[in-house]
């Protein structure tokens, strides 16, 4: 996996696995793999930089916390997303997945758990 054309297509497989696997509302949240590393020879170990962005259009939000939304952002979830990436790519052996996240907000957005007074 080290050519640009097979990063860009496991960037791509990873975005779809963490929408279906962790069941996310386009209106809620705009996700966005910036970088995978793939160890193996296929690969075995997942590592990827995943920006997750909280859109206005889906409040009201608890809280500022991917995992508090979706199970794909807890281990639970990184298992069956492993295993979504297994099948896509038709692997025998299983694949582990680290996600890496980051959070942003568009300003306005409010928490109901941390709301003042």
């Amino acid at each position: 996996m080290t050519n640009k054309h097979s990063q860009a297509a496991l960037i791509r497989l990873l975005e779809s696995g963490i929408r279906e696997v962790g069941d996310l509302d386009k209106d809620r949240f705009f996700i966005i793999v910036q970088n995978v590393v793939a160890s193996g020879s296929p690969p075995d170990k997942i590592i990827a930089s995943v920006s997750v962005r909280f859109l206005p259009g889906g409040a009201p939000y608890c809280c500022g916390e991917p995992g508090c939304y979706s199970r794909v952002f807890r281990d639970d979830g990184l298992e069956e997303l492993g295993d979504f990436v297994r099948r896509e790519m038709n692997l025998k052996q299983t694949v582990s997945v680290e996600l890496n996240v980051y959070t942003k907000y568009y300003n306005g957005i409010r928490f109901s758990a941390h709301h003042d007074g």
